[in-house]
């Protein structure tokens, strides 16, 4: 299951050598197939109305299948939310040695999961669901002055 992949990405990351009994004589060796995780939790009204705000507002959480913090992100919101939620699987083939990461993570400039980018400001790490409504805040009061400053500009001539 889950546990198990994160598991054993614990080990691939920590560079032990020999993983005893697993045939598998070296972490290079490692292959995590692509699993989608299924989100079992029901979803509240706020994190339905979130999940639809941070899509409408082209905000992104790039992740990846294997990571225990991006399933706990996403068991948060719940399985109605995700219907509509703004994920980006960062690999989405599976993971092995030497596999890129998705060409959107990588142009987003992904170096942990989650990502939230945000009105253009990456965030790295779970986010509460009360820093995220914040998030959002701040961004349409960031889009609501650059409007006034253009439309103040636009007058001006």
């Amino acid at each position: 299951g889950l546990g198990a992949t994160a598991a054993a990405l614990a080990v691939l990351y920590a560079g032990f050598g020999p993983l005893a009994g697993s045939g598998i004589s070296s972490a290079a060796e490692l292959e995590l197939p692509y699993v989608s995780p299924q989100v079992t939790t029901e979803s509240s009204e706020q994190t339905l109305s979130l999940a639809h705000r941070l899509r409408e507002a082209g905000a992104v959480m790039y992740g990846a299948f294997w990571c225990s913090h991006c399933y706990d992100q996403k068991q948060e919101f719940g399985a109605a939310a995700m219907a509509e939620f703004p994920y980006v699987e960062c690999f989405p083939q599976g993971w092995k040695k030497g596999v890129k990461i998705a060409d959107a993570c990588e142009a987003a400039g992904v170096k942990a999961f989650p990502t939230w980018v945000i009105n253009g400001s990456a965030t790295e790490g779970q986010v509460e669901l009360a820093q995220l409504e914040q998030m959002m805040a701040d961004a349409q009061s960031q889009g609501a002055a650059a409007q006034e400053s253009a439309v103040a500009a636009e007058a001006g001539h």
